[in-house]
């Protein structure tokens, strides 16, 4: 049996971590706590102290890649990347965008195939991350779905998209009662308690 681990990520509430964990010296660097190097070298892991970060609420915290500070997200640069290739694909054809992104055969010729299953397994990750009814997630399906010429991805109706999207149920565990709310921008959340 092989066992890979690369990340682990540890969070909280509270205002520190327990010094088990981590704790903070007077000059303010921070390290791991005793306990939790026992922990690991007792499992035969060794620590790369090059990877060790702390991240607060205020600053992008990252997890393998991806945002995960409020909600799951997709770092902003790597899906303008993305909606850029798309785009190239679209404007250039997707011989030259293929060739240009590295998708080439042997004899020097763009390798379509190869360069679909990219763009396909992109878009579907991204729908994993962000869901179907995000509308970065649809833009991108609706530049493939243009681009290819048929509707690979189904991209749910607009009204669905923002029940899902803007819609909330509220449960006040208090008093039992339960309400609905919506979001408006530059207003924020509009409650209307049953």
């Amino acid at each position: 049996c092989t066992r890979y681990c690369d990340d682990i990520t540890f969070s909280t509430k509270a205002f520190d971590f327990p010094p088990s964990i981590l704790t903070k010296s007077s000059t303010g660097n921070m390290t791991l706590g005793e306990e939790l190097i026992d922990i690991i070298f007792k499992n035969s892991f060794v620590i790369n102290e090059r990877k060790i970060r702390v991240s607060y609420r205020q600053s992008r915290q990252m997890v393998t890649g991806l945002v995960v500070n409020e909600k799951l997200n997709i770092l902003r640069k790597k899906y303008k990347n993305f909606r850029a290739l798309l785009h190239h694909a679209k404007i250039k054809g997707v011989p030259v965008a293929a060739k240009y992104n590295g998708f080439v055969k042997e004899d020097g010729t763009a390798d379509e195939s190869r360069f679909f299953k990219y763009l396909t397994g992109t878009i579907n990750y991204y729908k994993m991350i962000m869901s179907v009814y995000d509308s970065k997630y649809q833009k991108l399906a609706q530049a493939y779905n243009e681009l290819v010429g048929e509707e690979k991805f189904e991209i749910p109706n607009t009204q669905e998209s923002l029940y899902k999207n803007y819609l909330y149920i509220i449960d006040n565990e208090r008093d039992l009662t339960q309400g609905t709310a919506f979001y408006v921008k530059d207003v924020g959340l509009v409650t209307c308690l049953h």
